[in-house]
């Protein structure tokens, strides 16, 4: 038998009303993903729960639903860690609570391709100064998979604005969906400069490398994208995608030799695989959601 002392969440869970489990569970994605930092060692669920409950008995809700939302994520099936997020929302002021439940509401709704449902979600929480920055971010990559590129780029470019701020971990896939649309218009010198941003806060993403390379050869700058490209492949040596667009241009305007390495990698390549990989490459980021583009890491 379970007590409150030992087990504090299991022995109040009977008592959270039940919407607020099924809010936690379409909320932990974006509450958990939105704040992750991928160059960090994740701590175990435990730790996770362990802390939050601790910043829970000390008042501090917001760290508390931080923290409980990542152990949850992490191990899904703890019932635990779910009734302790509940516990937690039963004391957020109801106005977050309330934004909170409209942001998920359009994250739902966006994964599920209904947009002008999610639209209108995100569009209630644009004078929020908390929400405006990834509202904003969500409003642009609905219009990037509608392929409306004009109107993805102001949305982006007022995400970037508004969300411009020390340790806003999605700043880089703002810069990034920036970046992407900008490139789909044909903009190679402003793309450029997005996905440079992106770096600048995200350098070990091999990503915006192979994209700051690809607007620098458009522009004629060969030698600088041959450095991109290059780079790409340092930070991930598996990023089989810029192996064939650097080795033509080693082989065209720097090192032959190099570009006879490189061919040598492609020709082991499938090209399915090659397929699979660009059509990855050209989705919006969206943090922490495994069926879109994620940094890939080499210390």
């Amino acid at each position: 038998m379970r007590c409150a002392r030992c087990c504090p969440a299991s022995y109040m869970l009977d008592r959270i009303p039940a919407h607020f489990l099924v809010a936690v569970s379409v909320l932990l994605p974006v509450s958990a993903a939105l704040g992750q930092d991928p160059a960090t060692p994740v701590p175990s669920a435990k730790q996770y729960a362990a802390e939050g409950w601790a910043a829970f008995e000390s008042n501090n809700f917001s760290r508390a639903e931080e923290l409980l939302a990542k152990a949850a994520q992490l191990d899904p099936r703890q019932p635990d860690y779910h009734a302790a997020l509940g516990i937690v929302y039963l004391r957020v002021p109801e106005g977050e609570l309330q934004k909170r439940w409209i942001f998920s509401r359009g994250f739902s709704l966006f994964r599920a391709g209904r947009f002008p449902e999610a639209r209108r979600q995100y569009e209630r929480l644009l004078e929020d100064p908390a929400m405006a920055a990834p509202s904003n971010f969500f409003l642009g990559n609905i219009c990037f998979a509608q392929n409306r590129f004009p109107e993805a780029v102001r949305f982006y470019a007022e995400a970037i604005r508004l969300g411009d701020q020390p340790g806003n971990l999605p700043f880089n896939a703002y810069a990034y969906n920036y970046g992407l649309t900008l490139y789909h218009l044909g903009r190679f010198a402003d793309a450029a400069a997005a996905f440079q941003l992106s770096i600048d806060r995200f350098p070990n993403d091999p990503l915006p490398w192979l994209w700051l390379g690809r607007c620098k050869q458009e522009l004629g700058s060969y030698q600088e994208a041959i450095h991109d490209l290059e780079e790409s492949v340092r930070i991930n040596p598996d990023f089989r995608l810029s192996y064939f667009q650097l080795a033509r241009l080693q082989f065209q305007f720097g090192d032959k030799k190099r570009a006879a390495e490189l061919f040598e990698k492609v020709n082991q390549l499938k090209q399915t695989e090659l397929d699979t990989d660009e059509r990855k490459a050209g989705q919006a980021k969206i943090p922490g959601d495994p069926g879109t583009p994620q940094p890939v890491q080499r210390q």
